[in-house]
């Protein structure tokens, strides 16, 4: 199951094509959205009453008060592949209303448009963009329209942005599910990853964009995962080792062997972890000669490795 990270948001007239029903969400709380292939779960909390948003003012309110009554608002919607009418997603640009807002980056908004049989039709809509988030924007919305093109077919699904569209250069009439699609919006989620930052200085945060990946794509998102392994940008190179890493099968130990002299420790440990994976001579040459890095942590990945390796021999 994936699970990502989303804010909701209030539904937007140019994409919606009118006044639709919305459903109770809090556009100021922040929730999940799982995907299966039995369909869409989405995890947040309902609108507070008027008289708990006076109760939660100030900031001991929003610390204890508004936090007790999100989390007796929290509720869970299931929606199944035939419960979707459609998905729309779109990229709104930030309001310009001061000097403050410039530099702010667009927003992916999602809108997913549902109906039962007992029910009108529901729009729920969400955005892909916080800064506390495991996962940046964009990457993580591109894994998210990957899962979804699995799950429903190509006529329940369209992108508004051409930003958006350039992004996997879609041929028209082509299938959403077919391995080309798949491999484009694959290659999409390795360029939209966001330039060398602090904030991806983390192990924990590499993982979980390689297990997205992987759960995606599997073997099939080796290849377009080896193509960025010469990018200049290290996190693209630590994520797409980090994808290897977790797939595996068809990866080829030479493609990797050069990356253990890579400027960037976090793309050396990347290498060892997936080294570790490979039963081959190579792989346990490029091992032993990580013992000599200069980084303790890719030192120490490798020792791991070795021991391992030994005790199943």
């Amino acid at each position: 199951m994936a699970t990502f990270n989303i804010q909701f948001e209030d539904p937007l007239a140019e994409v919606i094509g009118g006044a639709k029903i919305k459903p109770n969400w809090d556009p100021g709380s922040w929730g999940d959205v799982s995907v299966t292939e039995k369909g869409v779960t989405i995890t947040g909390s309902s609108r507070l009453s008027t008289v708990e948003r006076w109760l939660s003012a100030g900031v001991l309110g929003e610390i204890f008060v508004k936090t007790f009554f999100q989390s007796l608002r929290h509720r869970t919607q299931n929606y199944t592949p035939a419960d979707i009418v459609s998905v729309a997603v779109a990229t709104r640009s930030p309001q310009r209303a001061s000097f403050l807002d410039v530099g702010k980056p667009a927003t992916d908004i999602v809108h997913i448009f549902a109906a039962r049989a007992d029910k009108d039709q529901e729009i729920l809509s969400f955005s892909f963009y916080t800064p506390s988030a495991v996962l940046v924007s964009r990457p993580a919305l591109w894994l998210f329209w990957g899962f979804l093109t699995r799950l429903l077919p190509s006529s329940k699904l369209e992108l508004y942005s051409e930003e958006l569209r350039q992004e996997v250069n879609p041929v028209a009439g082509q299938d959403l599910h077919g391995e080309e699609m798949q491999h484009r919006i694959a290659t999409a989620f390795f360029r939209s990853l966001k330039p060398p930052s602090s904030s991806w200085s983390n192990q924990p945060l590499l993982d979980k964009a390689s297990d997205l990946y992987s759960e995606l794509f599997g073997t099939a998102g080796c290849l377009p995962a080896q193509t960025m392994l010469s990018t200049e940008d290290w996190v693209i190179r630590a994520v797409a080792v980090s994808c290897l890493s977790k797939i595996t099968e068809g990866v080829d130990t030479d493609t990797l062997l050069p990356l253990l002299r890579d400027n960037h420790p976090l793309v050396r440990l990347a290498t060892v972890n997936a080294l570790a994976k490979i039963p081959s001579a190579g792989a346990r040459q490029g091992l032993q000669d990580a013992l000599q890095d200069a980084d303790k942590n890719v030192k120490r990945a490798a020792q791991d490795a070795l021991k391992r390796i030994a005790n199943t021999g």
